[in-house]
């Protein structure tokens, strides 16, 4: 039973394992995804950014003076002719400073685009290792997850067979040949039936099977049969891992021994043991429990 509690608790595991890491992934598009779109907006919008156009040049200087009025008789003298006024100028030299410093402010500004740039390619790589990473190990948890079920796997038909050669001791301690037989269900045609294979080893005997009941009742289902021998160790472990290894449960062993995971086994009635040769001192025979007999 515990065996079985075992897989269902692995199983359980890798599941999570799997939630876990298809929910790490989505996290980690979704925050790439975020952060290139920040990028995109960010650097878009310095790079949008409108500039003030340069100021024009200064104005014109006025014009000359007017000339002198006529003067009073011959001597009438010419008047003075006024100054024409300055300005003008200036101005260019002003565009001039404005252009330089519309020019820093560009230098300026594609220096820290391309540190923004470099940055958010440096953050994007991190990104990638990190998720990278988390795939590796959990490729390896699950790796190492399925090494441990096939150990747990292979322990549990060892532990069968160690299970029905202490059973027969218990039952029949000094019986050569017991009587005692197991039914067996098999997955087949998507269904779990009792199917009927003999082997060298049986005489027929009685079961009583926790789920179906007394084994004589040909209408309600087949039994698999066998009788063991004591005296052949190597041939009953033989037997025993054909019976639960590959001969009854090719693929679905776990899955069987969920569906029915303990089988009751029981002596032959009396009435059916008559010709069987008297043994002293017999100890009394009582229904034995095999957990996974059918593993």
């Amino acid at each position: 039973m515990m065996m079985v509690v075992v897989l269902v608790v692995v199983v359980v595991v890798m599941v999570v394992m799997m939630v876990v890491v298809v929910v790490v992934v989505v996290v980690v598009v979704v925050v790439v995804v975020v952060v290139v779109v920040m990028v995109v907006v960010v650097v878009g919008a310095e790079r949008t950014t409108i500039y003030g156009t340069d100021g024009g040049g200064g104005g014109g200087g006025g014009g000359g003076g007017g000339g002198g009025g006529d003067g009073g008789g011959d001597d009438g003298g010419g008047g003075g002719g006024g100054d024409g006024g300055g300005g003008g100028g200036g101005g260019d030299d002003d565009d001039d400073d404005d252009d330089d410093d519309d020019d820093d402010d560009d230098d300026d500004d594609d220096d820290d685009d391309d540190d923004d740039d470099d940055d958010d390619d440096n953050d994007l790589m991190l990104l990638l290792l990190l998720l990278m990473m988390m795939m590796m190990m959990m490729m390896m948890m699950m790796m190492m997850m399925m090494m441990m079920m096939m150990m747990a796997r292979q322990d549990k038909k060892n532990i069968t067979a160690q299970h029905i050669l202490n059973s027969l001791a218990l039952v029949r301690p000094n019986v050569p040949y017991n009587s005692l037989s197991v039914s067996i269900p098999r997955a087949w045609n998507k269904g779990f039936k009792l199917l009927r294979k003999p082997v060298e080893y049986g005489v027929y005997d009685m079961i009583r099977h926790r789920k179906f009941g007394w084994s004589n009742n040909p209408e309600r289902y087949r039994v698999f049969t066998t009788r063991l021998k004591r005296q052949d160790i190597d041939g009953l472990n033989t037997a025993i891992y054909n019976i639960t290894g590959v001969g009854i449960f090719p693929i679905y062993t776990w899955i069987s021994v969920n569906f029915d995971a303990d089988i009751l086994i029981q002596t032959v009635p009396a009435h059916l043991r008559q010709s069987e040769p008297k043994i002293q001192n017999e100890p009394a025979m009582q229904p034995v429990t095999i957990e996974y007999l059918a593993a």
